[in-house]
């Protein structure tokens, strides 16, 4: 939800909507937009307003033209859909995608800022047998560095609280 509470993003798999939505709760069917499209190479999984409402962080699952390298990148942009930012790319194991069984794996992806706005923090699979680690990294992409590495662990659901 943005922070004033007028606009709510959101990642959608549908097929009449589907990939990173903008909408606009008071106003029914007709408040939904799509921001960001799947294509092919590129899904839209999770999204998430700035704490000021000026930017929407997205977490995009990348696939190559061949199927056998895949990663998570984490991108910004406005509100609009426009002025996208590449901020990190994390290479996954495709073994945690198979093993997870896909459509598990796509909502165990997440994304949140800091109450300050000046960093991200999001999970990815970076090991096989499902395991998903914290990573961070700063809002204008520099930074990245992996936040938990234990081995037998997995972090889901990520909040960053004030």
């Amino acid at each position: 939800m943005s922070p004033d509470g007028q606009l709510v993003c959101a990642s959608s798999g549908g097929t009449k909507t589907s990939g990173i939505l903008k909408i606009e709760p008071y106003m029914g069917k007709s408040g939904v937009s799509v921001l960001l499209p799947n294509t092919i190479t590129e899904e839209p999984i999770a999204s998430v307003f700035s704490p000021d409402g000026t930017k929407i962080a997205f977490a995009i699952h990348e696939i190559d033209s061949l199927g056998d390298q895949r990663a998570i990148w984490i991108k910004s942009m406005d509100p609009d859909g426009t002025n996208h930012t590449p901020l990190a790319r994390v290479k996954i194991s495709n073994e945690a995608i198979i093993y997870s069984l896909y459509p598990r794996f796509m909502s165990r992806v997440s994304l949140c800022w800091s109450p300050d706005g000046k960093k991200l923090l999001f999970n990815v699979p970076t090991e096989q047998n499902d395991r998903y680690h914290l990573m961070a990294v700063n809002a204008d992409g520099s930074g990245l560095i992996q936040v938990t590495d234990e081995m037998n662990a997995s972090d889901y659901y990520v909040s960053w609280g004030r």
